[in-house]
């Protein structure tokens, strides 16, 4: 084996300086082999060595070759799906945006309820709603109740409750009769919310309304509808 120490130049970043010392060693391969092996020691920066072999590459590993190759072919599928994926959805018929009740109105336990701005008497009242495929509004419970008084606001409103003449009990639009947890205040014949709930006066006052309908009345033709090709 032979050998010979190599000077590098120094290095240095205006403060510290290092040197690196470098030996060239040639090992004979067998005693009569004629052929060299040439290393390079180098004692480098905090006195730590390294050694390289002349002439020799890093060469990775088969087992790593193949999971790296792995790798890369499930990231490739995972793209390949995920573009397909979204090819598809861009491509597929998309329905419509659809509503359970008509615009303005608001939906409630299976039903649609419409408070006017406009103010009109009991009959006409009851005659605007018809027209919009309602009636005036029948309330069965007290959630019912605090629902209507949460939405219709500080105004009065007429609701679909009336009664012959004084003597006579209250009944529904649909002839239901009023249930026992209510109570009218007041000496009139037709009924309408106020602030502390059902009061009662002459039909022909004005007032606003509430409008109520079931939330199946026409859904068949309107499913149909919100289907887009």
């Amino acid at each position: 084996m032979v050998g010979k120490p190599v000077q590098f130049p120094q290095v240095g970043d205006g403060s510290l300086h290092f040197r690196a010392n470098c030996w060239r060693q040639v090992k004979r391969r067998g005693s009569h082999s004629t052929e060299m092996k040439e290393t390079r020691v180098c004692a480098g920066f905090g006195g730590v060595g390294r050694s390289q072999q002349a002439g020799s590459s890093l060469e990775m590993k088969p087992e790593v070759r193949g999971a790296c190759g792995a790798v890369m072919l499930l990231l490739f599928l995972a793209l390949l799906v995920t573009a397909i994926a979204f090819a598809v959805e861009a491509f597929q018929p998309h329905p419509h945006l659809c509503f359970p009740c008509p615009f303005d109105w608001i939906g409630y336990r299976g039903r649609c309820y419409y408070f006017s701005e406009a103010e009109g008497n009991w009959t006409s009242s009851q005659d605007n709603c018809s027209a919009l495929g309602a009636s005036l509004a029948t309330l069965d419970t007290g959630e019912d109740l605090s629902f209507v008084m949460r939405y219709k606001g500080v105004s009065d409103h007429w609701i679909g409750l009336s009664r012959e003449d004084e003597e006579q009990p209250w009944k529904w639009v649909n002839d239901s009769h009023l249930s026992h947890l209510f109570q009218v205040h007041g000496g009139g014949l037709c009924a309408y919310l106020k602030g502390d709930g059902f009061s009662s006066s002459p039909c022909n006052l004005h007032k606003s309304w509430v409008c109520m309908k079931p939330k199946s009345n026409g859904m068949r033709r309107v499913q149909k509808l919100c289907v887009s090709s």
